[in-house]
């Protein structure tokens, strides 16, 4: 009896070296694993193809975890490589149709010999670095999150990429304050004042660059070439009172660094007397009256709240004696409020008693 016939099936199970992925038994096979019913004596051959590191062009092209995978299994990913048609910057995009979890890992130039970034995502994710010369070659590779990826194709491809630099007036600090973005790519800023000053505004000093909000200390930036953006502050204004209601706003013309440190003013008394410190607004705002009295904002008294109109009333002893306010709000859920602030003539009340003990004006 041949010596195989007593085999009903037998099992052949390819385990291949690493990087060689096996094609096929010489048949139209090319499961790693098959059911093999021989009938008489028998060789079966598996052939191995050499692994391969895919190129990355400008051009989208798909590849297929199952079938391009590098080594023997799917969730070792599928490799590349980039080589710099010149020095400058360059953005590796990695694309899919609907929701494919996977993971891109820079090994920069060292040919997948150590990690130097990793980025997960569920759409789009892209990779920006610099080449420093023609023909540099740099390393990727696209790997899924889990085997409920492993039949998923995915695009990948590079386009160039810019710098974007951020910058200070000087009256404050900025994050971050350069990197490396494709056109598509949005980039959170931010800029902090320094004590005694305020948040103005972005520019634009160079490139093309677009800014979500100008006036927002906290936004976001496009670019579609090298670009440079400022945050402009400014000192920080100590705002006059006067006899007439003045409408001032805890956003616009706080005094530094944030709405909710306050708008402060002055007070100069035209002459020695009571005077009362008024502060009213059309809508509930929650606000406090803080008084420094002379001392130029060092210590203060108070705070006075309210949600309506909340007043402070004090003496001044001499004709142009300076008095010092701020006034902030209560939360920072009126940090946009509006407010009106002005002076008015107050009165002291005296109270004696006769000899009955009752008290008179």
């Amino acid at each position: 009896m041949n010596r195989i016939a007593l085999l009903i099936g037998m099992i052949i199970s390819l385990v291949s070296a690493q990087i060689y992925f096996p094609e096929n038994f010489g048949v139209d096979v090319t499961n790693r694993t098959v059911n093999a019913i021989p009938d008489d004596d028998a060789a079966v051959a598996a052939s191995y193809s050499k692994e391969t590191i895919y190129s990355i062009t400008s051009s989208p092209t798909t590849y297929n975890f199952t079938t391009h995978s590098y080594d023997t299994l799917p969730s070792n990913g599928v490799r590349f490589s980039f080589t710099a048609p010149q020095a400058g910057n360059y953005s590796i995009v990695v694309s899919n149709n609907g929701s494919v979890d996977k993971f891109l890992y820079y090994y920069g130039t060292s040919n997948f010999s150590k990690v130097d970034d990793v980025i997960r995502g569920t759409g789009t994710i892209n990779h920006n670095f610099n080449a420093t010369a023609t023909g540099e070659v740099h390393y990727f590779a696209v790997i899924p999150f889990s085997s409920s990826n492993h039949a998923s194709d995915f695009t990948i491809n590079y386009t160039n990429a810019f710098v974007l630099t951020v910058t200070s007036d000087g009256n404050g600090s900025i994050n971050p304050s350069s990197v490396i973005l494709n056109a598509a790519k949005s980039q959170p800023i931010i800029a902090t004042p320094y004590g005694g000053y305020r948040f103005d505004n972005w520019t634009v000093l160079s490139g093309e660059a677009t800014i979500s909000s100008l006036t927002s200390q906290s936004t976001f930036v496009t670019i579609s070439s090298d670009a440079t953006v400022q945050a402009n502050f400014s000192k920080g204004t100590v705002y006059p009172i006067t006899s007439s209601p003045s409408t001032y706003n805890f956003t616009t013309h706080h005094y530094e660094i944030q709405p909710s440190n306050g708008v402060r003013f002055s007070f100069i008394a035209p002459q020695a007397g009571n005077y009362s410190i008024v502060v009213s607004s059309p809508v509930t705002v929650g606000k406090n009256i803080y008084y420094y009295g002379t001392s130029g904002f060092a210590y203060y008294e108070g705070p006075v709240s309210g949600t309506s109109t909340v007043n402070y009333n004090f003496n001044a002893t001499a004709a142009d004696e300076v008095h010092y306010f701020k006034v902030a709000p209560s939360s920072n859920i009126y940090t946009m409020s509006s407010f009106f602030i002005n002076y008015t003539n107050a009165y002291g009340l005296t109270l004696t008693s006769d000899s009955r003990n009752c008290l008179s004006r």
